[in-house]
Formats: C-alpha cells, sequence, structure tokens
C-alpha cells in the first residue's frame, strides 16, 4: 500500500503561528509571493514589539474632525448633533484594530459616545468572542451614530470626506500590525488610501483574506489587514493568535441565533424619538433623496408584511397537505402499490426540502441581503476574484448553506462557493435574464439570484414571485459588519 505522505506543521509564519509546509499546497504564482514577502515578515516579527510608541495627540484631531464634520453638513443646511459623533475605544497602542463601518441606535445609550459598548449586537459578539477596548483599538469608518442603510443610501462624498480624512489618519498613527475589516466597505475604504497585497494562505487558512500594507518606503511592513466579509471563525482566531491574544475558537459557529441584547419597551422610544429627528436633518440635507427613500423603505415594509404572511400561510398549507396524505391509506398491491409508494416519497422529499427553504426564507427575512443592482465601477472589478467573491460572503450564512446542502445545485459534485457559480446555476435553471429586476445576471444583486435560484430547486404549486419578494424586502443593511 502506498504511503501518503501528511505535510508537517512546520513553517513559521508570524508570532506562535506555524503553518503546514506551503509546498503541499501553493502554486508557483503563490510560492513567489510567500518568498518574495516571508522576509518582510520575518522582520516585523522581529522587531514590532520593540516599536516606539505612537506620540499622536488623538483627543485633538477628534476636536478637528467633530468640527469639520458638523460643518460639511451645515453647508448643506442641516444641523446634526456632535454628540452622535463617537469616540475610538482602546489604545492606539493596541497591538491589533478592529476596523468597524458604524454604530447605530440601536443601543440602551444612544448619547453615550463610547465605541466599546456591550448594548450595540456587534460589539456584544466582539466581546463575547474575547475582544475588547482592553485588549483591541476600536474604530468606526463613520463614526457617527446612523442606520447603516441611510449611510449607504443618502450620504455623498462631501459629508464621508471628513470621517475619511479621520481614520486615515487614524490608521497611519495607530500602532496595531494587525487589522480586522469588518466588511467591504470598510475594506474598501482602506484599499483607495494605502496598497493592500493579496498574501495566499493555505491550509486550514486558505479561505482567509489576508493582505500586506507596506510602509510607505515600500521596503518594510506595515501591518496586516484581514479582510473579514461574514463572521470566520478561522480568520478571527488567526488574527489573534498572531499578536498572541486568546479568543474564542469558535463562538460564532455556535452562538445561538438572536441572542442580543434588547432593548426595553422605553429605550426602543428612545431610539424612535432620535431617528425622526435624524429623518428631519437628512430631509434638510437631501430633500430630493431622503423623500425617495423613505417612500422606498415604507413600500419595503409593506412588502415584507404582506410577504411574510404568505409565507406563514404556505406552511400551514404544506403542513395540512402532509397530514391529509398521512391519513389517507390506499389499498393498492404489486406495481401500483411500489409506483405509489415511490411517488410518496418523491412529494415527502419535495415537500420536505420545500419547508427547509420556507424556513431559511423566515430566519433571514429581516437580514441583510445585497439586493441594489451593481454600480459600473463595481462590474469593472468583478475581474477580480476577491472582488466578485465578496458577493457570495455578503449572503447570510444560513442561506450560503442551505444552497451548499442541495444536491441538485451542484455541479460536477460541487457545492456552489462563489458569484460565477450561482449565475451558472440560475442560467442551468433555465429562468432566463428578463426575470431578473435589472434584466441583466451580470448587474443583478447576488441577493436576487440565490432567491431565484432556490425557488428553481424546488417544485412548488406556488408563485415564484412570492419568496423572491420576500427576499427583496430584506434591504435594510443593520449592523457595523456589513459590508
Amino acid at each position: 500500500m502506498k504511503n501518503v505522505q501528511t505535510p508537517l506543521t512546520n513553517f513559521k509564519f508570524f508570532g506562535n503561528v506555524w503553518l503546514e509546509e506551503p509546498s503541499y499546497f501553493l502554486d508557483q504564482d503563490g510560492y513567489d509571493i510567500l518568498r518574495r514577502y516571508m522576509p518582510l515578515i520575518r522582520a516585523l516579527d522581529n522587531e514590532w514589539q520593540h516599536r516606539s510608541k505612537p506620540i499622536w495627540d488623538l483627543q485633538s484631531r477628534f476636536v478637528q474632525f467633530v468640527h469639520e464634520e458638523t460643518q460639511a453638513w451645515r453647508q448643506r443646511c442641516s444641523e446634526r448633533p456632535a454628540q452622535f459623533l463617537l469616540y475610538p475605544s482602546g489604545s492606539i497602542a493596541a497591538p491589533l484594530a478592529h476596523h468597524l463601518l458604524n454604530p447605530t441606535f440601536h443601543v440602551i445609550d444612544p448619547y453615550s459616545r463610547e465605541t466599546d459598548d456591550s448594548s450595540s449586537p456587534t460589539i456584544y459578539l466582539l466581546q463575547e468572542n474575547g475582544f475588547s477596548s482592553r485588549n483591541s483599538f476600536m474604530f468606526d469608518q463613520i463614526c457617527r451614530r446612523e442606520d447603516t442603510h441611510i449611510y449607504l443610501h443618502l450620504w455623498t462624498e462631501d459629508v464621508q470626506k471628513p470621517h475619511d480624512d479621520f481614520v486615515r489618519d487614524l490608521r497611519h498613527h495607530m500602532s496595531a500590525i494587525v487589522e480586522i475589516c469588518w466588511g467591504e466597505v470598510a475594506w474598501r475604504k482602506v484599499e483607495q488610501q494605502v496598497e493592500l497585497i493579496r498574501f495566499p494562505l493555505w491550509g486550514k487558512y486558505k479561505d482567509v483574506r489576508l493582505y500586506l500594507e507596506l510602509e510607505e518606503n515600500g521596503s518594510e511592513l506595515k501591518r496586516f489587514v484581514f479582510w473579514v466579509l461574514n463572521v470566520q471563525d478561522t480568520a478571527l482566531g488567526l488574527a489573534a493568535s498572531m499578536v498572541d491574544m486568546s479568543i474564542e475558537g469558535n463562538l460564532y459557529e455556535q452562538f445561538p441565533r438572536h441572542k442580543y441584547p434588547r432593548l426595553t419597551k422605553q429605550q426602543r422610544e428612545v431610539r424612535n424619538g432620535l431617528m425622526e429627528s435624524v429623518k428631519q436633518e437628512l430631509r434638510a440635507a437631501f430633500p430630493v433623496k431622503a423623500h425617495e427613500e423613505e417612500e422606498r423603505r415604507s413600500r419595503m415594509d409593506s412588502k415584507r408584511k404582506e410577504k411574510s404572511q404568505q409565507i406563514q400561510t404556505i406552511l400551514r398549507d404544506l403542513e395540512n397537505s402532509q397530514k391529509i396524505e398521512t391519513h389517507k391509506s390506499p389499498l393498492k398491491t404489486g406495481m401500483e402499490n411500489d409506483d405509489s409508494e415511490l411517488w410518496r416519497i418523491q412529494r415527502q422529499k419535495i415537500q420536505d426540502q420545500a419547508k427547509s427553504w420556507l424556513a431559511v426564507s423566515q430566519r433571514i427575512s429581516n437580514k441583510s441581503l445585497p439586493l441594489d443592482p451593481l454600480a459600473k465601477e463595481r462590474l469593472g472589478n468583478l475581474e477580480n476574484p476577491a472582488v466578485a467573491d465578496s458577493d457570495w460572503f455578503d449572503l447570510p450564512m444560513e442561506l450560503i448553506a442551505w444552497l451548499q446542502n442541495q444536491d441538485g445545485l451542484k455541479i460536477g459534485g460541487d457545492q456552489i462557493s462563489c458569484r460565477e457559480g450561482i449565475e451558472k446555476v440560475f442560467r442551468l435553471l433555465g429562468f432566463g435574464e428578463q426575470t431578473l429586476h435589472t434584466g441583466s445576471i451580470k448587474t443583478s444583486p447576488i441577493g436576487e439570484i440565490a432567491a431565484m435560484v432556490g425557488w428553481g430547486e424546488n417544485v412548488l404549486p406556488v408563485d415564484r414571485e412570492c419568496l423572491t419578494m420576500h427576499f427583496l424586502s430584506s434591504q435594510e443593511k443593520n449592523g457595523r459588519f456589513t459590508s
């Protein structure tokens, strides 16, 4: 019997992180990148703990930022309170930094200006995983409390600029040798300001997106940048290990769904009152766009309620149909009985599959799905595999798991694992691009394509548009992990 040699974990990568022998995993291009940049990685490994602490007045820079930010809104005839601009948490000398997207009003005390607030669902998850301002530096790309969808849909470059400038200075002076960028928006902001080099990992870390940020001279490594597109335990574990930090190993994999801090009725009323004030501020700043956004949200809320009721009806009909079928006991013999049993098994399989699909759609109905048509500049970037894959990983984890668990959606036995794969399945199911809202698979958001593929895998006597529209109603992008 031929012996299969197992690669040894004998490659020292960084700090206390040891990896398997890379020659077993990397192609020639990957190995060339490894040989080119490992000397810089080893140099940083040897000297980062001896670096001098940053001498930079963060507090004064924040005061300047607050003035510039509120002035930018004032230029748009809107007075936006400075008290909702949050100060970064933790030490700027911390070895690890969390680059979040933006704080929201979903906290116990929305007047608090502390980023590391355990009543925030995002920060709560980080703290449960072992991260906090005691061992990390935490900052937001957009420091103002705002619903994320408002920032993504309404904010213009002039009001974003003070935030971008502040974060650029922050990143320049912080000591962190490991930065975790939560989501595509935060990562893209970094990519626009500095040159990032994709570093190929291998073995159990092969799916981790790791980038190298070099110093301005190009001959020294400044820090490692992790692009976390979804909640990835493997990436977080590696990032923490590189700075000798101990965290939970698989928190997100096992974390119970919906176990987040809940607001009381009184706290929700305070939040809703503040959101009404925000609407007035946005109407002053963006008279036309704000009105259009409010109408869009109103339509989507109505559709969400309507489609949620329809899905409940479908589930009840399936259950009733199953009960009726169970009580039927036709007396048949021979081949006729075999055919009947085969039909019953197939029908049961279809029902079980459909119920699982509908259950998944219910669970993610209030989660973020990438449903906005792709912008022209993003279409050009789809040539970059890392960017194209980001679409796939922006889908909720439950939806990815469901799609990958269906034998009928596998191509050559392989699960769907990227945008290109789900586009191919969409075409094989024979929908036709005219069924998409944009009329083109290339410009359509992956959330809509995923919804159509899910329906294509389920043979049900119901209108496919029902669940598709249910997905399309879930456009809110909440939380600072959102990309």
